[in-house]
């Protein structure tokens, strides 16, 4: 790092502006304290945008898609008929899953039975 910043600063022309881990080559040739400064200059506006403002979007609330708005959905999908997935896995395994609503496995399992459908299907729609 120090000999990039090095070529780059005597070098560089008009790259020698480009930062290297978010400091610029000059400040990173005046030493390892000004490297660490310039750092946390750089870094903690991200830091305290992470920790403090940090707001869960809608999208990611799995609790609330997998046991409420898409409730139906995957029970049809996975827990009545014959689903394509019981092929691959055990009833029992499958069955079990429908105690946890909110088990992460319980999507990536509905994807793979709508891949299965949409194979069966020859990609044409979902049954």
């Amino acid at each position: 790092m120090i000999l990039q910043s090095y070529l780059l600063s005597k070098n560089g022309g008009p790259l020698k502006t480009i930062p290297i881990r978010g400091v610029s080559p000059e400040v990173l040739l005046r030493g390892k304290a000004a490297y660490r400064l310039a750092r946390i200059k750089y870094l903690l506006p991200k830091a305290i945008n992470t920790i403090v403002l940090r707001r869960e979007s809608p999208l990611e609330n799995w609790n609330k898609w997998l046991s409420v708005t898409l409730r139906d959905t995957i029970d049809q999908l996975l827990f009545s008929g014959s689903p394509r997935i019981r092929d691959y896995l055990e009833p029992a395994c499958i069955s079990s899953l429908k105690d946890r609503p909110t088990d992460p496995v319980i999507a990536k399992l509905a994807t793979a039975e709508i891949i299965l459908r949409l194979i069966e299907n020859k990609w044409q729609r979902l049954r």
